[in-house]
């Protein structure tokens, strides 16, 4: 009984990790100074907009801030955009 608890746990831990896989490799990822360029507005606005909300940001490795280029296309678009 308890292998299978492991095995059913190992299993489980593999999707997780195929999801977060594809949620990295599916997406185009800016940083703060890519985004501000795509944006044409300044880095300092864009980390604004993330505080503010209108934006969403990804901490990439407890340190690296990164924005999805699709999540700045809906910005340009109009569509709000949550945390």
């Amino acid at each position: 009984m308890e292998a299978k608890k492991i095995k059913s746990r190992e299993e489980g831990n593999s999707d997780v990790t195929s999801h977060q896989d594809s949620f990295f490799e599916n997406s185009k990822w800016l940083t703060t100074k890519q985004a501000a360029k795509y944006l044409c507005t300044s880095p300092k606005q864009v980390r604004k907009w993330r505080y503010e909300g209108k934006i969403r940001g990804y901490k990439l490795f407890e340190k690296s801030l990164r924005f999805k280029l699709s999540d700045l296309d809906l910005l340009l678009k109009g569509d709000p955009i949550c945390r």
